[in-house]
């Protein structure tokens, strides 16, 4: 097939799978209890507040309130650098929508964090925002097999992520 019909007829799949609601950029549904817990940041969106961050990790803790607190954590430059963090909240703003969080670092701003794809045993999950514009690949261990986040990083270009600007996040080996 050329180019400019695989160009249509993936435009046509993507028109197809629009009108049944399959948005490529939906938030996933996730269960709260099973998504707490620590997450190793395999990749990351570069972002001013996480320069020289290594061995990034995102602690989520469900509250009795139903919502998350938030601890995020890194060494800096090195495995040994300094460790530096922050701790805000999560909550999801739709109980009908438990993929689509709303995340506060540092009040009064927040944003909007989407789980996009998780795992069924979740032993990883793909955030993002609605926009595109920034996205993260977590584990549940330090390292990721680099087939699945190969196939995570398609995934991702599929739903229109630039993920030309995915960096690696060093983390310690398993």
């Amino acid at each position: 097939m050329s180019t400019p019909r695989l160009i249509i007829a993936a435009l046509c799949l993507s028109a197809v799978a629009w009108a049944d609601g399959a948005l490529p950029n939906a938030a996933a549904s996730i269960e709260a209890a099973k998504f707490a817990g620590t997450w190793y940041e395999i990749a990351r969106f570069p972002s001013f507040f996480q320069k020289g961050c290594v061995a990034t990790t995102a602690t989520y803790t469900l509250t009795p309130e139903g919502e998350y607190t938030v601890k995020n954590q890194c060494r800096q430059d090195t495995l040994t650098g300094a460790v530096k963090g922050i701790t805000g909240k999560a909550w999801v703003p739709d109980a009908r929508q438990p993929g689509k969080l709303r995340l506060q670092m540092v009040w009064p701003f927040s944003a909007d964090l989407w789980v996009i794809e998780v795992a069924p045993d979740y032993r990883y999950a793909v955030l993002g925002n609605p926009d595109l514009s920034k996205a993260w690949v977590f584990s549940r261990t330090p390292q990721l097999d680099e087939a699945l986040y190969a196939d995570i990083v398609a995934r991702l270009k599929a739903r229109g992520y630039q993920v030309s600007q995915l960096e690696k996040v060093l983390q310690p080996p398993n």
